[in-house]
C-alpha cells in the first residue's frame, strides 16, 4: 500500500496500491480501511515469576509449535486478544 487518505467529499478511503508482482499502481475508493500491520511480529513471552522452572510445554500464540497435541492436557491460557479469540475456543474441545 502506497497511500491511504480520508476523502471528506466522498465519505471514502482513496487507497493507491502498488502490486510488487506486476508492477502496476492502482487506486480504489473504500468505505472502511483496516489497518493489519503486524503488531505481534515482535512478540515474546511475558517474564513472570517462575517462569523459568515451568517444565512444561510453554508456547505464545504467535508462534504456535503446530506439533505440540493438546489432547486431554491441562492448559492454561494467558491473555485475552489472539489467545481469548482464536486458541481458546479451538483447544477448549479437546483439552482437559
Amino acid at each position: 500500500m502506497i497511500s491511504a487518505a480520508w476523502s471528506e467529499e466522498k465519505g471514502t478511503w482513496g487507497v493507491t496500491v502498488d502490486n510488487i508482482e506486476t508492477e502496476e499502481t492502482y487506486s480504489e475508493d473504500f468505505d472502511v480501511v483496516i489497518t493489519a500491520i503486524g503488531r505481534f511480529n515482535a512478540w515474546k513471552i511475558p517474564d513472570y515469576p517462575g517462569i523459568k522452572e515451568f517444565e512444561g510445554h510453554l508456547r505464545h500464540s504467535s508462534a504456535w509449535d503446530p506439533n505440540f497435541d493438546p489432547t486431554g492436557k491441562t492448559v492454561a491460557v494467558i491473555g485475552n486478544g489472539a489467545s481469548g479469540i482464536q486458541v481458546v475456543p479451538n483447544i477448549q474441545p479437546i483439552v482437559k
